[in-house]
């Protein structure tokens, strides 16, 4: 009888737990979108731009893709969002211009 109620109890666990947010793969493999994928998907909204950085980030428990992308020959950088999940553009940050007085004076 003992052993019983523990695999019970034991099934319970497993099938609630996945329900709760919890899981035993790998944060990482959950993400439907690959890096790879989201660069791709950025480099659209950047016309002959490369890609400088891209990393996994997460705030208000979303999980995105951050794509730095630079254009030939600026130094700004542009910043597009791609949803880890859907692969959704969520924002394109186009770049600021330099403010003045930031420049190393040339000599």
């Amino acid at each position: 009888m003992r052993n019983l109620m523990k695999t019970f109890l034991t099934l319970l666990l497993l099938y609630l737990l996945p329900a709760a947010g919890f899981s035993a793969e790998p944060e990482a493999t959950k993400d439907k979108i690959t890096r790879d994928e989201a660069q791709h998907i950025a480099l659209k909204q950047v016309p002959d731009g490369s890609v400088k950085s891209a990393h996994l980030e997460r705030k208000k428990g979303k999980k995105f893709w951050s794509v730095e992308i630079a254009k030939a020959g600026s130094k700004a950088l542009t910043e597009v969002r791609v949803d880890a999940l859907s692969g959704q553009i969520l924002t394109a940050r186009e770049p600021m211009p330099p403010a003045e007085g930031s420049e190393k004076p040339k000599r």
